[in-house]
């Protein structure tokens, strides 16, 4: 679920941008975050990637059940301009660029930092990363964290932090 704060964060920073665009985010889940980016950008495009429909892999569903899915579905193909894109994030071939880039998928540090790398040379520059589920202190294995500290500590000249809250963190690209 998009929490307030992230969603105040996003509108603050891309609300106003007119303009064509391009949102990639990581980590369909419910939907939430990409009904709100295309409600907040509706001139933009929305890919949102997922695999939890092909797998029920047990982060969304305990097990795969297709009404759920389905109801997903249903709300991204209501949009008009959200694509959705079912499968595993390390498998998905990129060549396009990126305003924004929300990550919300896996939560390990190797799993964040594995996304990152594959997508964040897409990010335009000027453009954003959205590192969601920031701190969880309920999930000793949530690993976002610990990714976008190492990310900033190996590249500082290429992202700088924009904002650190709570529910995310997010850098802009300034390389």
């Amino acid at each position: 679920m998009l929490k307030d704060e992230v969603a105040d964060k996003i509108d603050d920073l891309i609300g106003g941008l007119t303009g064509p665009g391009r949102i990639l985010e990581v980590g369909t889940g419910w939907a939430e975050s990409a009904i709100f980016f295309s409600i907040l950008k509706p001139t933009w495009k929305i890919y949102t990637i997922d695999a939890f429909g092909l797998y029920g892999d047990g982060r969304i569903y305990s097990s795969w059940k297709a009404e759920e899915v389905g109801r997903v579905n249903h709300a991204i193909k209501q949009c008009g301009n959200v694509i959705q894109i079912l499968g595993d994030s390390s498998t998905i071939p990129w060549e396009l660029p990126v305003n924004l880039l929300f990550l919300d998928g896996d939560h390990t540090k190797g799993g964040v930092l594995a996304d990152f790398r594959r997508f964040a040379p897409w990010v335009v520059k000027g453009g954003l990363v959205i590192f969601d589920d920031y701190n969880q202190a309920n999930n000793p294995a949530n690993g976002v964290k610990a990714a976008v500290i190492q990310i900033l500590l190996e590249d500082p000249a290429k992202w700088e932090n924009v904002y650190e809250g709570y529910f995310c963190r997010i850098i802009k690209k300034i390389k």
